[in-house]
């Protein structure tokens, strides 16, 4: 896979890093909740077009589609996702890219954040949520994510309240 399309999978991935229309963990559990992620858009900012490389300071908008997943079966569509990622640093010949990335994802129920660090060019990295609101307001946790394709992302979200 090209250096563009891993940064198209690892933005997908991050802006899909948040959780599904299902009721929140119960106070002191932790709920494990898996997802598929599909991009529909995504823009380049700041000078940046992909599939060029990127350069640092510039970005990446992300819209996409949350889905039910069963690891080879996409379920019904669940939420959708929104996220901006600015490229912190780029190493172009290991086909690195550090990001610093903000993500909202909209359900019935609520809205989860999640805001971190990831490094694009890895098949898995992790994200933490760091806020919600309404079912979703007291939501924490984290956010696996593996790149699955070019426009695909497979997530295993930790919820826990």
């Amino acid at each position: 896979m090209n250096s563009s399309a891993r940064i198209a999978v690892a933005v997908a991935a991050v802006t899909a890093t948040l959780l599904v229309s299902i009721a929140p963990a119960s106070a002191g559990t932790a709920q494990a909740i898996n997802l598929l992620e599909i991009d529909t858009a995504q823009t380049g900012v700041g000078g940046y077009a992909p599939p060029a490389s990127p350069l640092v300071g510039q970005g990446l908008i992300s819209h996409a589609d949350l889905y039910r997943w069963a690891g080879s079966h996409r379920g019904a569509k669940v939420g959708n996702l929104r996220a901006y990622c600015v490229f912190t640093a780029v190493d172009v010949k290991l086909a690195k890219f550090d990001t610093f990335c903000a993500a909202l994802l909209t359900l019935p129920a609520g809205t989860i954040e999640v805001l971190g660090f990831p490094t694009f060019g890895r098949d898995t990295f992790t994200v933490p949520i760091v806020a919600g609101s309404g079912a979703y307001a007291t939501a924490r946790g984290s956010v696996r994510i593996l790149g699955i394709g070019q426009t695909k992302s497979a997530l295993t979200i930790i919820l826990s309240t």
